[in-house]
C-alpha cells in the first residue's frame, strides 16, 4: 500500500505540474468584428472588463487596407487608443499604439490594470483617409 500511495502522489503531482505549464493564459472575454471605410475618430463598440484575469487587452486587425481621397490603395497604418470610459468626466487613455495596415495580421496590446468599460478609438488613419479590414478581434 505504501508504494501505491507514493506512485499515486507522484502521478498526481506530475499531472498538476504539466497542466499548470501547458495551459495558456485565457482572456476573460472577446469580440470579433470588421470595419469598412472608417475615418479618423472611429470608435469601436464598448465592452466591460472585470479584470478577473491578468490578460492584457489585445486588438488584432487582419487584412487591412488604407485608401487615399482618390480611392487608391496606400501603404498605411492605424493609430489606436484604448480608453476606459467614465461618466461626467473625460475617458482615461491608455496610450496610442500603431497597427500596420496590410494583408497580414497585426496586434497591439495594452495593460489597463483596472475594471471598467472600455472602447478603442482609431485616432489616426496614417497614409490615407479611410481604412477597412476583414477582421477586427479584441480580447480582454
Amino acid at each position: 500500500m505504501r508504494n501505491k500511495l507514493r506512485v499515486g502522489l507522484f502521478s498526481t503531482s506530475v499531472a498538476v505540474a504539466v497542466a499548470g505549464f501547458a495551459s495558456p493564459a485565457m482572456a476573460e472575454g472577446s469580440w470579433d468584428s470588421y470595419f469598412n471605410g472608417v475615418r479618423d475618430g472611429f470608435e469601436t463598440r464598448s465592452w466591460h472588463d472585470n479584470q478577473s484575469d491578468s490578460v492584457n487587452t489585445v486588438s488584432t486587425i487582419d487584412n487591412c487596407e488604407v485608401r487615399d481621397s482618390d480611392g487608391d490603395y496606400k501603404y498605411g497604418s492605424i493609430e489606436q487608443i484604448l480608453y476606459r470610459e467614465r461618466s461626467l468626466r473625460p475617458d482615461v487613455s491608455y496610450g496610442d499604439l500603431t497597427s500596420d495596415c496590410d494583408s497580414s495580421s497585426d496586434s497591439v496590446s495594452w495593460d489597463p490594470g483596472s475594471e471598467g468599460d472600455f472602447h478603442i478609438t482609431f485616432d489616426d488613419i496614417i497614409g490615407g483617409v479611410v481604412a477597412s479590414a476583414d477582421t477586427h478581434d479584441v480580447s480582454y
